[in-house]
């Protein structure tokens, strides 16, 4: 999963730094984190925030980013 986050020039030792944190943290609270993330239901609450949405867009480059379409995130 990590190396996919990280640019294919990232330097190692920082990957490995991640890493490390990564796993010495309670695995119950990581599984409950990505239940929420996949379930998480963005549309309905972009269509419901009260303030203006500020969005950052991928550029790609990462093993598991793509680029964004621009025109796909304005429906």
């Amino acid at each position: 999963m990590f190396d996919g986050q990280f640019p294919e020039k990232a330097d190692p030792e920082v990957k490995k730094w991640v890493q490390t944190k990564a796993e010495g943290q309670d695995s119950k609270m990581a599984i409950a984190l990505m239940h929420d993330l996949f379930g998480l239901d963005t549309r309905k609450l972009l269509k419901e925030a009260k303030v203006p949405v500020r969005c950052i867009n991928s550029a790609g480059g990462y093993k598991s980013f793509i680029s964004t379409v621009v025109e796909t995130n304005k429906k």
